[in-house]
């Protein structure tokens, strides 16, 4: 926790990078800690870092929330989807693109 609270700090600061840094290593301490995650996903994506990694983060800690809190999980979700479009859209367009190319 004491980590995830450093983590928001260089978030509110704009050193989202940072934020993230801390929040991987918090992750490597505890991975079943969702509220770590989930913060590591923001940071992730407030950095510009990875949509796919950040969206992979977000679908982890849903599945481990879902039982235990699903208003949380349904804003992992949420979180998932706004990170992942960028990583799928530019995936199936090249790819339509190449077969209408080809076809």
């Amino acid at each position: 926790a004491e980590m995830a609270r450093l983590a928001e700090q260089y978030t509110a600061a704009g050193q989202a990078a940072d934020a993230v840094r801390v929040l991987e290593e918090a992750h490597k301490l505890d991975p079943q800690d969702a509220d770590v995650l989930l913060a590591l996903a923001r940071s992730m994506v407030a950095s510009g870092g990875s949509s796919a990694g950040a969206a992979g983060h977000f679908e982890n800690a849903a599945a481990m929330l879902s039982n235990r809190d699903p208003a949380k999980a349904l804003d992992a979700l949420r979180g998932a989807v706004a990170a992942a479009p960028a990583t799928s859209r530019t995936s199936s367009t090249a790819g339509a693109s190449a077969s209408t190319a080809t076809g």
